[in-house]
């Protein structure tokens, strides 16, 4: 945790919860199906992107989690690439070769939150894609399968 509050420190731009947030998105990503091999979870920056996105609907919901990404200064994917590449370049995630940190452009904005609904019923989630170019995940399949997507 010592290297987290360090990485904060150099790159002042995103606060450590941000960081944090990059970490619960690959487990949220493993509750959810991605496949973990020797190296532990590896998914390409559009996976990852989608998977803290995801994270962040499901523990926040939509308008909260929208406010705690503005909070930690995420406004686009590029922003979460940027903190990938900090975490890579000081030994705290590993990649495969072929990942760059262009995998994470134009995969989403903040206000892709705008264009999910959350319905509660009782102990069953529904989320609703309403226009967004939010797109599924060849890994592990579509990352709304369990919250009944309905496009």
């Amino acid at each position: 945790m010592d290297e987290l509050y360090e990485l904060a420190e150099k790159y002042k731009e995103y606060p450590l919860q941000a960081y944090l947030l990059i970490y619960q998105g690959l487990d949220w990503a493993r509750e959810h199906g991605a496949p973990v091999g020797d190296r532990g979870c590896h998914l390409s920056g559009r996976e990852l992107t989608q998977a803290i996105f995801m994270h962040s609907v499901d523990t926040y919901g939509p308008r909260l989690g929208k406010m705690v990404w503005e909070e930690l200064n995420l406004k686009r994917s590029e922003d979460l690439g940027r903190m990938v590449f900090h975490l890579l370049e000081n030994g705290l995630m590993q990649k495969e070769e072929e990942d760059k940190a262009e995998d994470f452009e134009g995969v989403l904005t903040i206000d892709d939150f705008d264009k999910v609904t959350v319905e509660y019923n009782f102990n069953e989630v529904e989320v609703q894609k309403k226009e967004s170019q939010i797109e599924t995940s060849p890994v592990f399949g579509s990352v709304f399968d369990d919250y009944k997507f309905k496009p």
